[in-house]
């Protein structure tokens, strides 16, 4: 009954300062009228959620008041539901916003309140004054697009482990792991890399070209034929001049039997001159030969041998 009859109490003085103002308001114009029902109602569900526990119910009904009609006492409810949801990060947003929103300003007393939610909320958060390098640098919390204040650079973050990621045109994606333990009041310093020109790619030097010796002359059958052909001949007619020889010898040897004979008997001899013919014949001959055949020879393997 006690704790019905608290919840009953923080109730009205919840909704007090919010439907003042409609109380008063009287608008001319029709859509103005529906605007501030439908913004009435909101705030009754908003109320009614929290003084039900159904926080992040409430949490709800407080967004769509205040995009209808935003203001101190709107962000001061959203406040609340979210310092009852634990979302501390979010609360601790909403309190200072609250606290410095001139539109329908809050009292000494709602100041006060609000100002206390801040506090608390502060000992579960960690606040991080953001000095980016580059200042226009993307940042991410926890893989996705995390709201922060551009115009103080504070990043606030609930309980537990956290990264940080950092991106922009021209730079090296930076990411840092950021562990908050509660009541973290710092300045973070992140400085990018610039993306490292792409090395110069040096090419190796074209291979020379290959040296091309000069193809050899094909052989020549022709002189190698003649040069056969030398040689044999020489030969052979070397051979003839043997011959040659053993024929004068022949000679020779007949001539003497005809000297002995014609010591003794003139008739028995009588071809002597014919024979001493035939012999000087001969060693003409064969020295003409031998001769001939040793040129032939010496020529035959001149050409086979020349290059």
């Amino acid at each position: 009954m006690g704790s019905s009859l608290r919840g009953l109490l923080f109730a009205a003085a919840l909704v007090a300062p919010l439907a003042a103002p409609i109380a008063r308001a009287q608008p001319a114009e029709e859509d103005a009228g529906a605007a501030d029902e439908e913004y009435g109602r909101w705030v009754d569900l908003a109320i009614e959620e929290f003084a039900a526990h159904r926080y992040p119910e409430s949490l709800a009904a407080f967004r769509r008041a205040h995009s209808l009609r935003p203001s101190a006492r709107t962000l001061r409810g959203m406040a609340m539901a979210s310092y009852e949801t634990r979302n501390y990060a979010f609360a601790l947003r909403c309190a200072e916003a609250a606290l410095a929103d001139e539109v329908q300003p809050l009292t000494p007393d709602l100041r006060a309140h609000v100002q206390d939610i801040a506090t608390r909320s502060r000992a579960f958060v960690g606040v991080f004054v953001l000095v980016l390098s580059p200042s226009d640098a993307e940042l991410r919390v926890d893989s996705a697009a995390e709201l922060w204040d551009h115009h103080e650079g504070r990043l606030i973050l609930g309980l537990g482990e956290h990264r940080v990621r950092l991106t922009a045109e021209g730079y090296e994606p930076l990411e840092r792991a950021l562990t908050v333990v509660g009541g973290e009041d710092e300045t973070l310093r992140l400085d990018m890399s610039p993306v490292a020109a792409p090395a110069a790619v040096v090419l190796p030097p074209a291979p020379a070209a290959p040296l091309r010796l000069p193809d050899p002359d094909p052989p020549d059958h022709a002189r190698r034929d003649a040069g056969l052909a030398l040689l044999v001949a020489g030969i052979a007619l070397a051979l003839g001049g043997v011959a040659g020889i053993a024929w004068i010898a022949d000679r020779e040897g007949t001539l003497s039997d005809c000297r002995s004979a014609l010591a003794v008997d003139p008739v028995r001899c009588a071809n002597f001159d014919a024979l001493q013919v035939e012999r000087d014949t001969s060693i003409g001959v064969t020295i003409g030969l031998g001769s001939a055949g040793l040129g032939l020879v010496g020529a035959g393997l001149a050409i086979l041998f020349s290059e």
